[in-house]
């Protein structure tokens, strides 16, 4: 099993965010792939880019996730039973994909899977330090670690 974590933007160089992101990444058992893409100014251009994006990480042997504030809220425990299931089933690659600072489309939030991390609205970057946290978390939670609690 891979992770891969796809999102529109880039850190930039001296961000706080990417110590934290890499502490977690070291964490976690399974591969986990960051690709950054560069973001488009017009919002065709970030349909069409997200929609390559969607279409290019698409297939059986993969589960693809939508990070978006009216997806579906779920806490830590139902996460870890939810990435059990994935794993159990062999997928080889989970891909989660966070959008840019305009969002994703909605035609892409309706084909897929989305989560969310609440009603609030987060940066950006540190939506994928939450995402790498609770990837880590839900992986201790099913190893019976002592993180959690």
């Amino acid at each position: 099993m891979n992770f891969k974590i796809i999102s529109i933007g880039k850190f930039p160089k001296s961000s706080p965010y990417i110590k934290m992101f890499e502490e977690y990444r070291k964490r976690v058992r399974y591969k986990v792939e960051l690709i950054e893409v560069k973001n488009e100014d017009e919002e065709i251009k970030n349909f069409n880019l997200q929609r390559n994006i969607i279409n290019k990480n698409s297939n059986s042997e993969k589960e693809i996730i939508i990070l978006d504030k009216n997806g579906k809220d779920i806490d830590s425990e139902d996460f870890s039973k939810f990435l059990e299931k994935k794993i159990n089933r062999r997928y080889k690659e989970i891909i989660f994909f966070i959008g840019g600072p305009n969002g994703i489309h909605s035609s892409i939030i309706k084909s897929n899977l989305s989560l969310s991390f609440g009603n609030q609205t987060w940066p950006h970057l540190l939506v994928r330090v939450m995402l790498i946290e609770q990837i880590y978390r839900a992986l201790a939670i099913l190893q019976g670690h002592p993180y959690h609690k």
